[in-house]
């Protein structure tokens, strides 16, 4: 039977920084371009000013790509370790370097929701930078406009997608692997160890725009 997780770490790793890069680099250059900061904010601001923003952003635009494998590696590492105590919870014995090979099999949901976002806009242009911040593909937020949900909820209701689905089901399936329970005990892992995790992380992103709106 293949293993599909007798992968090298660091391989994945850099195939899945240089892919996000890339993502990144064809936005900037096709969607979030000069040409849509000159639209978006030139009725806002004088042209000195906006000009000077376009020229920051360029001349800068580089610390976003160095950010993406730092980010990365740190969303990994942390939820290793969350899934790794969850494990340890249920007596479950799975080395934390497997831990990480879950969270970077999981990562492919997420890699999905970025291209199935690119390519959305590569069809739609965006008109405001609202548009790219709320729009999330297959998102539950899909079915209302914005003038219905407060913007605090904004963020939370986009994690109800189809691609955080089957992120969880990565997740799960990873441990199934590892420790052979079945499926809905896997799931109960999941729930207990990236679900409490995610649920925390919602609530501190709300309170933090609640005390900033």
């Amino acid at each position: 039977m293949l293993n599909i997780y007798a992968f090298n770490r660091l391989t994945i790793y850099i195939l899945f920084v240089c892919f996000l890069i890339s993502l990144s680099w064809f936005s900037n250059k096709y969607i979030l371009n000069d040409t849509f900061y000159y639209s978006i904010l030139e009725n806002n601001f004088s042209e000195e000013r906006v000009r000077n923003f376009v020229e920051f952003n360029d001349k800068y635009q580089w610390l976003n790509y160095m950010i993406i494998p730092i980010m990365l590696l740190f969303k990994w590492v942390a939820l290793s370790g969350i899934l790794y105590i969850g494990l340890f919870f249920y007596n479950q014995n799975v080395a934390y370097k497997n831990c990480f090979k879950i969270m970077q099999m999981a990562e492919l949901a997420m890699l999905l929701a970025a291209s199935a976002k690119l390519i959305y806009f590569i069809f739609n242009t965006p008109q405001t930078i609202q548009d790219v911040q709320y729009f999330y593909p297959l998102a539950i937020t899909q079915f209302f406009t914005l003038k219905q949900i407060a913007s605090y909820l904004v963020y939370p209701l986009q994690q109800f997608n189809l691609f955080e689905l089957g992120y969880w089901v990565l997740i799960t399936s990873g441990i199934q692997t590892f420790t052979q329970k079945n499926f809905w005990q896997s799931l109960k892992i999941t729930a207990s160890s990236y679900g409490v995790a995610m649920f925390i992380w919602l609530l501190f992103i709300v309170f933090i725009q609640l005390q900033f709106s």
